[in-house]
């Protein structure tokens, strides 16, 4: 494999065939290996590594490339991994959203979220609950962690059933994180979805399933125009704030509603339906801050004043939880701003700089914030 390789050898001739030959599964352990291999002291490996993901071209090796593209610090590897992600997407004729978010994995759950696991004399449940947290059920108790193994059990079941479990908790926590960006990017943006497409993609899919429904969702006219708010219940009925059925009609879109579409009575009904069911945010949506034109502050002020000195490393999770990506180097190989394209919008947060490679232990200082419009 591609880590073989690495510590054997200093040339990158053994490394392409993988494209090739490689098992889904050696990819994987490619993929998450990338910012090993960008952080050795032959460079090189970092591009290496992204380019036979990227030649290896399927949906799951786009999204290992995506994540990368995410969360990494490193310049080089967050910018090759999103030109490795363009370049798949290019080669299957698709846009980057569609190669994201199509044939998602269900790692063997059914539609309800659920897997039975085999250990030889006892089997359990894996069920999928809130943001696809894996919990354990047996005999129909919630359990608080694993069953442990018994002298009966069948040590090789046992073995991969606890390798299983352990990458598909890796997987589905990372394939949330980036569908939790996108979701909440398309609130931003007016994002729709085909009712028939989002029903098959998203309320039939157990990664996903739960994860929706922890928004409030809203038919709309081919315009774009807000025509009914609904939630997905447990039963994937579609519902509104009162738990009456919603039905919808050919031609209607879906999109995530932003909470400044709705009316203070829509956004007291909806947030006491999600209090009452005990059903948990996938992100700020009723609970956002969100101001319109006649209503935002008058001075700037008013919202620095919610913001306080952070340390660098909170900071920069701040920001990649919210999709903002990290501005061009400036004096001395800092950063000193982070953008974010939100639609037609251009959002810039200037800062105090910092380098990402290098944790200084200080407090990261909001300086200014600018807004534009492209046009």
């Amino acid at each position: 494999g591609l880590g073989d390789v690495y510590k054997r050898q200093d040339s990158d001739w053994g490394i392409y065939p993988q494209a090739i030959i490689a098992s889904p599964a050696r990819i994987e352990e490619t993929g998450r290996k990338l910012e090993t291999y960008a952080s050795s002291q032959s460079y090189g490996w970092g591009a290496h590594g992204v380019n036979v993901l990227a030649r290896y071209g399927t949906d799951a090796a786009a999204r290992i490339l995506d994540d990368w593209h995410h969360k990494t610090r490193r310049d080089a590897l967050r910018w090759r991994a999103r030109r490795g992600v363009h370049q798949i997407a290019q080669s299957q004729g698709v846009s980057v959203e569609e190669l994201l978010e199509r044939s998602l994995p269900t790692f063997d759950f059914d539609a309800r979220g659920e897997l039975e696991i085999d250990f030889g004399s006892q089997r359990f449940t894996l069920r999928l609950g809130p943001l696809n947290a894996i919990g354990y059920v047996r005999d129909g108790k919630v359990m608080k962690s694993m069953p442990s193994k018994r002298v009966a059990d069948d040590d090789e079941l046992v073995t991969q059933a606890k390798a299983f479990i352990k990458r598909a908790r890796a997987d589905i926590k990372r394939i949330t994180r980036a569908q939790r960006r996108r979701f909440e990017s398309a609130m931003f943006t007016g994002r729709s979805w085909e009712v028939s497409l989002w029903l098959e993609r998203y309320a039939r899919h157990p990664l996903m399933r739960s994860f929706i429904q922890g928004l409030v969702w809203g038919l709309c006219d081919a315009e774009g125009a807000l025509v009914t708010p609904f939630q997905l219940d447990e039963s994937y009925e579609l519902v509104d704030a009162k738990d009456d059925s919603v039905a919808w009609t050919e031609g209607q879109r879906v999109r995530i509603i932003h909470p400044i579409e709705m009316t203070p009575a829509q956004l007291s009904a909806w947030t006491e339906r999600f209090m009452d069911f005990e059903i948990i945010e996938s992100f700020p949506q009723l609970t956002r801050h969100a101001y319109k034109r006649d209503a935002w502050p008058e001075r700037g002020e008013a919202l620095y004043m919610r913001l306080e000195r952070v340390p660098e490393k909170v900071f920069l999770g701040h920001l990649n939880r919210q999709g903002y990506q990290l501005g061009a180097r400036e004096d001395a190989g800092l950063i000193n701003a982070s953008t974010k394209q939100v639609g037609p919008y251009h959002i810039t947060i200037s800062h105090s700089g910092f380098s990402p490679e290098f944790e200084m232990g200080q407090d990261i200082e909001l300086e200014g914030l600018d807004i534009s419009m492209d046009g």
